[in-house]
């Protein structure tokens, strides 16, 4: 595990491979995945969790998805509120938040209990913000020997653009997704009515001859009287006395 920032050459090197990496797929969960390999193998970091931003009053944090070596069984889905938290201190001020020294007896943040008797020394949240909108945030926990310095700190929030892009790319796709099932249950639904219109009423009408032909047949389709059809072949005779 790497026990110092890597140096100029390396972290550009870390970029390029962030770029091919956590940009070639729209699969939030992929990507988390390769982050957390990415810190880890240049950083020594030893734990990423991504946060999602809920909006609302009072805004609250939900776990999107956790990488913990240390606690496998760690799952998304945990909710708090968002002021309380140093993923939603730095998603709500659009700026890096941290914590070392991290104290589960006298926690400063939602986190530092969990990440403290998991052994962790220190978390860094990183907001995740595309276009002026603050969506989540990349969150970094490391050993209490481990240090991200600034230029490691710097290199890791550039990191977390990349992953703000990701994020917005596949909410971008997801919307598309639900749009597409919504388009094609309304499909669905259009052509049941259609079908139950065509069998209620197998022809439509448009010229005034051919609707007073229609108000003719159904007058006598109520009736008990005899009714002689004629007219050339395959003009619709049977049609209509099935009417």
């Amino acid at each position: 595990m790497v026990r110092h920032c890597p140096g100029r050459a390396v972290r550009e090197g870390i970029e390029d491979e962030a770029i091919r990496t956590v940009l070639s797929t729209v699969d939030v969960e992929v990507v988390s995945q390769r982050t957390a390999e990415l810190l880890r193998r240049h950083f020594g970091a030893a734990r990423v969790s991504l946060h999602v931003l809920l909006e609302g009053d009072p805004p609250q944090m939900e776990r999107l998805l956790v990488d913990d070596p240390r606690n496998p069984t760690a799952a998304p889905g945990a909710r708090f509120p968002a002021a309380e938290s140093c993923c939603g201190r730095a998603v709500l001020e659009r700026r890096r938040q941290g914590f070392d020294h991290l104290d589960a007896e006298h926690p400063r943040c939602t986190e530092e209990a969990e990440l403290a008797r998991l052994g962790y020394g220190a978390v860094v949240s990183f907001p995740l913000v595309f276009e002026d909108r603050a969506m989540g945030t990349l969150d970094v926990a490391h050993d209490p020997p481990e240090a991200l310095f600034g230029s490691c700190l710097a290199h890791a929030a550039r990191l977390a653009q990349l992953l703000a892009i990701a994020l917005h790319n596949s909410r971008m796709v997801e919307e598309v997704r639900r749009l597409n099932r919504l388009l094609g249950r309304e499909n669905e639904r259009l052509k049941e009515e259609l079908g139950r219109a065509q069998r209620s009423e197998p022809y439509v009408a448009v010229s005034p001859l051919m609707r007073e032909v229609l108000r003719r047949v159904r007058m006598a389709g109520v009736s008990e009287a005899t009714v002689l059809l004629r007219g050339e072949t395959s003009t619709g005779k049977e049609g209509r006395a099935r009417m």
